[in-house]
């Protein structure tokens, strides 16, 4: 994917940052600038997870840590934004597991999504063929 792919994108991103711009700012709302700076700060820290997960993809060890990684910091994140407890933090990590225990049960107990070694994350890379 080249650079050229994108500008449909980003014309629509900043075409959606303006228009939040102007309604904010037509009703007199402070820190109208906010939502454009989350939308920026968003797409750097999404480059740095893909940089990060090309590297990684590459070794089941390596996804699967960087799942707890990943899965460890939402949970502090949430569980500081609810009001910080250890209390907080186990109910959220496990509401967190529920989800994805019933998700993961879901898709793939109802045969949706076939866990395969082509289809495994790790294995050989985000492969979606059924050939070797």
């Amino acid at each position: 994917m080249t650079f050229v792919d994108f500008e449909p994108t980003l014309l629509g991103v900043f075409l959606l940052v303006a228009v939040t711009w102007i309604v904010l700012s037509a009703y007199g709302v402070p820190l109208r600038w906010a939502p454009g700076l989350a939308i920026l700060r968003g797409a750097v820290q999404l480059a740095a997870i893909s940089v990060i997960l090309s590297g990684v993809i590459t070794s089941p060890v390596f996804v699967g840590l960087a799942l707890v990684v990943m899965f460890v910091v939402a949970a502090v994140t949430a569980s500081r934004r609810l009001g910080w407890t250890w209390k907080t933090l186990l109910r959220v990590g496990g509401s967190m597991s529920l989800g994805v225990v019933v998700s993961a049960g879901t898709i793939f107990g109802t045969g949706a999504v076939e866990l395969a070694p082509p289809l495994r994350v790790g294995n050989r890379g985000a492969s979606s063929s059924a050939t070797p």
